[in-house]
């Protein structure tokens, strides 16, 4: 096998429900940059932007756990902006 052509693990370059998929698939075959670069780029946006909101959701979920209270107290007073907008 030439070593120039050595493959990442998928977990490596993709995360969330792809990490699955790009595992199976590797394992069935090897794909090159160019079978990479044919993939549309609004697909990748889509899926990168579900990607960023479950992390945001994780880490509100994070701070929740660490400490219930500072995370009320700063959804509150986030509310508490937000309503004098109106």
């Amino acid at each position: 096998m030439d070593p120039t052509l050595t493959v990442a693990p998928a977990a490596l370059v993709v995360r969330g429900a792809v990490q699955i998929v790009a595992a199976i698939a590797t394992q069935l075959r090897t794909f090159t940059a160019l079978d990479l670069a044919t993939v549309p780029i609004r697909d990748w946006q889509s899926v990168q932007s579900e990607l960023q909101h479950l992390q945001y959701q994780r880490n509100q979920q994070r701070h929740f756990r660490r400490s219930p209270t500072a995370y009320l107290a700063n959804l509150e007073q986030r509310f508490l902006q937000l309503a004098l907008l109106f």
